[in-house]
Formats: C-alpha cells, structure tokens, sequence
C-alpha cells in the first residue's frame, strides 16, 4: 500500500512520446526503474519529475487544505 501511495506523489513522463499514461508493475521494477513504471504507449521505462510546486500542488489536492510545506 505504501508503495501506490508514494506514486501519488510523483509525476512520471515518458522519455521517448512524452505522455503521462502509465502502469505499473513489480516485474517491472529494476536498478534503473525503482518504481516499475512503464509508458502505456511505447512501453518504456517513465521518468519522475517532481518538482516542489508540483509536490506543493498534490498535497493540496490530496489534504483538501493548503498545507505549510
């Protein structure tokens, strides 16, 4: 459970199309793709982007109140 909740969080972006679609998987999990997250259009491994307003922004969302970050 800890595991979906931190992916919340974070905002993947495919390296390659660019898109923001995603699954995941722990068969997919390796050294290079910590959280197994793959591009549901050209299958490949998603890049985490997380920048604080983007964090700030999600919590918000998520808390329903605007959080001293």
């Amino acid at each position: 459970m800890l595991f979906k909740d931190a992916t919340k969080l974070m905002h993947f972006k495919c390296p390659c199309c660019q898109g923001s679609q995603y699954r995941t998987s722990h068969f997919d999990v390796s050294e290079k793709n910590p959280y197994g997250a793959k591009c549901i259009f050209c299958k490949s491994n998603m890049q985490v982007s997380m920048q604080p307003t983007e964090y700030k922004r999600t919590a918000i969302m998520q808390n329903g109140y605007r959080a001293a970050l």
